[in-house]
């Protein structure tokens, strides 16, 4: 297991080695494993932290058994978790931390703060990926707990009187605790939708085999680069593989998958920084190049035509020998603003090439 989590210079990587999954973890429970994991880490920590002042400010050795069985039920819980065991962890954990905040409320009395315990649970309640019925029966209990030992204390004295100077340690220990629980249970809920709104937008806007912009996006970025070019040119290159079909029908789609990716590696890597590419569709590909004149863009087409013409790409199937066909436009912004007519006439353009025998470059 170290290696799993030691690089050959010996520094720890244990970011890694916490996002590593067991192989029995659902795919939905995945966001829970990772903020588990490290919730379960804090807790253990926060509470061996704890053990020396319960053990040295108390004279009563109930607090400090409770401290270590909480330890290690928070060690428990992260082994169960590194197991895929995400349910179980989190209700032996709600479980323990609520047995003992009830037994401190009990010692202690109210005024020390531990009600705030049942708050922070149930926030980690309604993050669960328990059903909603589940939720509220346990939100239910909590409350209940929290409004029970609210109202023993105000008629029952604690078992152990706190000086002034330790309850105000234990009251800032205790909003501390909670306070960085909570406020890590927000930045992990805020992290999650930040992560899931970015992952929706692109695949909103991104083409998933192949990892480059799709049509709608590739054309917004032609239509916005056509409106800051301040007649400056504007180059389309379309590409279209050749014999595609053929490649599929004979080595297999997966052939031609690793097919369209190795041909989008050699289009990205043959264009500017700002340039973009995109799919337009099946094995048809689009290039914008601002500032690019026809004579330029040519060059482009037919350097990229000629490396894919010596050089044939990997694929699950072995080396595949692969050709492809470029039309070439340009536009000039204050002649010419329509990014679809340029489209056509790189389309066009294509179409010259593909019907003059492919492997060429043809303009438009």
């Amino acid at each position: 297991m170290m290696s799993a989590i030691v690089n050959t210079s010996g520094n720890f990587k244990l970011k890694e080695w916490l996002q590593k999954t067991p192989k029995s973890l659902q795919k939905e429970f995945y966001r829970y494993y990772l903020f588990l994991s490290y919730m379960y880490i804090f807790a253990f920590m926060g509470h061996l932290i704890f053990l020396f002042p319960i053990y040295t400010m108390l004279d009563n050795r109930t607090p400090f058994r409770s401290g270590i069985a909480c330890a290690i039920s928070d060690a428990l819980c992260f082994i169960m978790i590194r197991n895929g065991l995400v349910n179980a962890s989190i209700l032996l954990f709600i479980c323990t931390i609520g047995a003992h905040t009830i037994l401190g409320i009990v010692i202690f009395g109210v005024t020390s703060s531990l009600p705030m315990f049942f708050l922070t649970l149930l926030g980690l309640v309604f993050f669960t990926p328990w059903k909603i019925t589940s939720k509220i029966s346990f939100a239910a209990l909590l409350t209940a707990a929290a409004i029970g030992l609210t109202c023993y204390g105000l008629y029952h004295p604690p078992i152990t009187e706190l000086t002034p100077e330790q309850l105000v340690f234990w009251n800032s220990g205790n909003i501390l605790a909670n306070s960085l629980a909570l406020g890590y249970g927000l930045y992990y809920f805020t992290y999650i939708v930040d992560v899931s709104e970015q992952k929706l937008r692109y695949q909103a806007e991104h083409d998933l085999l192949t990892g480059v912009l799709n049509r709608n996006a590739i054309v917004k970025v032609l239509v916005s680069s056509i409106a800051r070019s301040q007649n400056n040119h504007v180059a389309a290159i379309m590409g279209d593989i050749d014999h595609f079909k053929r490649i599929n029908d004979t080595y297999g789609h997966l052939a031609g998958d690793d097919v369209l990716k190795g041909v989008t590696r050699m289009l990205g890597e043959s264009l500017r920084e700002g340039d973009a590419l995109g799919r337009f569709g099946g094995e048809e590909f689009i290039m914008v190049l601002p500032g690019c004149q026809m004579n330029a863009a040519i060059r482009v087409a037919e350097r990229i035509r000629s490396m894919l013409n010596d050089t044939p790409i990997q694929t699950c199937e072995g080396y595949i020998g692969v050709t492809m066909s470029f039309g070439v436009a340009v536009m000039q912004q204050g002649r010419d603003n329509d990014g679809e007519a340029l489209i056509k006439r790189a389309d066009q353009a294509l179409y010259r090439a593909k019907n003059g025998g492919r492997n060429r470059v043809e303009t438009g």
